[in-house]
């Protein structure tokens, strides 16, 4: 029964099993390589220009219009400059202007940034552009003076702090957690949101009243012991002052988008605010950050590249010891055309094992990678690997490989049949 060309190929590998795994593995390495960088990176852009949501411009006083971005949308830091109830007020009653929500920063919650929202907030913006916050459990806040301390935790919030519906808790100061603790004012948990798969799921929202109450209180009890009095006005949403109602941020929606830069320029001119275009911010982010990608992503391939060279140098430092080998296989009627099949074969064999490998090894460390990045970014990121990709790189290691069997082929090619056969020594 003839032997068919996937059988020698299978035997040749087990023949040369060390020099199959050796080879193979080099090919997985920079296989994997490549595809943690690929997946990690797309699954990070998407994630980052998910979480800017609908809105069209986020208004702030910080200077720098990205760092507003990530502070306010990505909760990297604080803003370290408030805008004036009044200017809020002004930008809110824009005619182009849709909606305005005005957003409180400062404070944090183990580790967790707090956000002080309005009850509009979970129905008007869209985290990832196209859907409303919903609830795992609980409600959101309550209407009135009852709901002015309560807390709706994002997903992963919730997770990290083991916090249900019904906990209470008290915030603190800044964002270290050895800051000082607003210990006087209870929270309650009333909810619980579902995950948005964006930067928002890590935050804990409390209303922007009891933000302000905080800490008009402690401002108002300096301002008593400065004055030698013992006591001071009890703040309430009632008797709060413009003064004492600083906005860090403003998500804003026009009704329609070429009102956008409308908007903008009267924001920046008249009201001397600035004005941040958030997907454009990130597109600019990512756009820099992507230069080091390019040069990650390169390594991956001269990686992958040397791989396929050793598959080159194998197959080739294999031919003289396989001379009588393929003499025989000409003898039994194998053409020097199939001969040359054969030995292409056998190297695109060794990067399909290799890739296979490195698919699996991506897999397994795509997950780690996107863990720690989601951690370290404060961004939900996916490890998972993208199909599209996998099929990509699957293809061109294979081919690379094929590609690299080329030089042991035409050697195989022009094995002289008569002296392979000479009897050694």
């Amino acid at each position: 029964m003839p032997m068919t060309d996937m059988s020698l190929v299978t035997r040749s590998l087990r023949a040369h099993r060390l020099s199959t795994i050796v080879t193979a593995l080099m090919v997985a390495i920079g296989v994997a390589l490549l595809m943690v960088l690929l997946t990690v990176r797309d699954s990070a852009s998407r994630a980052f220009l998910r979480g800017t949501g609908n809105m069209h411009l986020l208004v702030s006083a910080q200077e720098s219009r990205l760092e507003s971005v990530l502070n306010s949308v990505f909760h990297s830091g604080i803003p370290q400059r408030v805008v004036t109830w009044d200017k809020f007020q002004a930008v809110a009653s824009l005619p182009p202007v849709d909606w305005a929500l005005a957003t409180v920063q400062g404070d944090n919650y183990r580790g967790y940034a707090t956000m002080g929202v309005q009850s509009p907030f979970f129905e008007k913006f869209l985290p990832d552009g196209a859907s409303p916050m919903t609830l795992a459990s609980g409600t959101f806040f309550r209407a009135g003076e009852a709901g002015v301390f309560d807390v709706v935790l994002g997903s992963s919030a919730a997770a990290g702090t083991g916090l249900k519906v019904g906990d209470t808790l008290t915030i603190t100061h800044g964002t270290d957690e050895k800051g000082h603790v607003h210990d006087e004012f209870k929270f309650t948990v009333s909810g619980v949101l579902s995950p948005t798969g964006t930067a928002h799921d890590r935050v804990v929202f409390v209303t922007a009243e009891s933000k302000w109450i905080v800490h008009a209180d402690e401002f108002r009890a300096q301002a008593a012991r400065a004055a030698g009095k013992s006591e001071h006005e009890e703040p309430t949403t009632a008797n709060l002052t413009p003064a004492e109602k600083p906005v860090t941020a403003i998500y804003v929606k026009m009704r329609a988008t070429p009102t956008i830069a409308q908007v903008a320029t009267i924001v920046r001119n008249e009201l001397g605010l600035t004005a941040a275009y958030p997907a454009s911010e990130i597109r600019r982010l990512l756009g820099i950050v992507g230069n080091a990608d390019v040069v990650l992503i390169g390594i991956a391939i001269i990686v992958m590249l040397s791989g396929a060279l050793s598959v080159m140098l194998a197959l080739y430092n294999s031919m003289e010891h396989r001379r009588r080998q393929l003499a025989v296989l000409r003898v039994l009627g194998a053409s020097q055309e199939r001969l040359l099949s054969l030995v292409l074969s056998e190297s695109a064999a060794i990067g399909l094992i290799g890739a296979a490998i490195g698919l699996v090894v991506a897999a397994i460390a795509g997950q780690v990678t996107a863990a720690f990045l989601s951690g370290a970014l404060g961004v939900p990121i996916s490890g998972a690997v993208d199909p599209v990709w996998a099929i990509i790189v699957v293809s061109g290691a294979v081919l690379l490989s094929a590609l690299a069997g080329l030089v042991p082929a035409i050697r195989a090619y022009r094995t002289p049949v008569i002296s392979s056969l000479r009897p050694i020594g």
